[in-house]
């Protein structure tokens, strides 16, 4: 029997800042892939989200199983492995054998070169994209937060998933070779004004009512800020990963209006948001700064540049709208 096999892995993918966008994105953006993924996150990738009780700004999106460039090609729960008394393990290695990903919940205490590991319980997401020898090999953010590829010996695998019985799933999924990656104008026209009018995009998903927790869009920028802002003068904390998500909107914002520019044939756009998209990375290092030195005039410094940052934004993307709407 084969002891080793590895999946291709990107482990610079488009959209890094929280693992569960950059676990699935690394998986299946390879290769020829590549260029597909590309378009998938033009066309999605565009509405923002602040979520109240999490404190979190993210892009809008739908859970990675729901994605059309992925397949999700079966779901395990932990009653399953139970009732059925069968090894995760070889599971997980069946399924690497079929040229599937494993994207599950582990118990961090248990994994290497984690932040928590061997220091306390934290339950969180990881990808298995291959095993060896020695363990499976997952990918995820270590203790230098980084996106990186580790060995997990297959005894503390084991340690890592029974002390999060209660929350174990296992996800088996591949690339969407069958859909088409077309640019799609109507959907950004769709999702860019609900950006710049921080519309709710939620009511495109009926049975969801977030109304109460989230706020979307420009204000979603606003009340981040507000919120880390608080935080800095009473405790001297700032959540580094909101400024770090606020710059990713900007350069994804910059590829798609590349890709528009080009099927307008006006790359004018491109040219001046550029700008806006390196402004945006002053702030998110300014926000560095700021959470490294504890000064409070470099949080002013950000909350200036944003309000500048946000206005040249709307004005641009309020043109390039009007130009969309006069091309499709």
């Amino acid at each position: 029997k084969i002891m080793m096999k590895i999946l291709p892995i990107n482990i610079t993918p488009l959209l890094k800042t929280y693992q569960n966008t950059a676990l699935p994105l690394a998986a299946v953006s390879c290769g020829t892939h590549e260029e597909d993924i590309v378009k998938y996150c033009i066309n999605h990738f565009i509405q923002l989200r602040y979520h109240r009780n999490r404190k979190m700004l993210d892009f809008w999106h739908s859970r990675y199983s729901d994605w059309y460039c992925i397949e999700v090609q079966n779901t395990l729960r932990n009653d399953f492995f139970n009732i059925c008394n069968l090894s995760i393990l070889e599971i997980i290695k069946n399924a690497i054998d079929q040229n599937l990903y494993v994207y599950t919940i582990v118990n961090e205490f248990y994994i290497p070169e984690r932040n928590r590991y061997q220091k306390e319980y934290y339950p969180h997401d990881i990808l298995i994209y291959g095993y060896n020898e020695d363990g499976v090999i997952a990918l995820g953010y270590n203790d230098r937060l980084v996106l990186s590829p580790v060995t997990v010996p297959y005894s503390m695998f084991i340690e890592a998933v029974q002390s999060v019985q209660h929350l174990f799933f296992i996800d088996f999924f591949t690339y969407a070779s069958y859909n088409a990656y077309t640019i799609n104008m109507k959907q950004i026209e769709c999702y860019l004004k609900d950006y710049i009018y921080s519309e709710n995009s939620d009511y495109k998903y009926k049975f969801m009512n977030t109304d109460s927790i989230c706020s979307y869009g420009i204000n979603a920028i606003f009340e981040m800020f507000h919120h880390e802002k608080t935080e800095f003068e009473s405790n001297g904390n700032l959540d580094f990963r909101n400024f770090d998500c606020y710059y990713e909107h900007k350069r994804m914002m910059q590829l798609r209006i590349q890709s528009v520019g080009q099927i307008l044939g006006d790359d004018q756009y491109n040219v001046e948001y550029a700008k806006i998209k390196n402004d945006a990375f002053i702030i998110r290092n300014l926000a560095l700064k700021a959470k490294k030195l504890k000064e409070l005039k470099i949080i002013e410094d950000i909350e200036n540049r944003i309000k500048n940052n946000v206005e040249q934004e709307i004005v641009l993307l309020s043109e390039l709208l009007l130009k969309i709407s006069q091309n499709i």
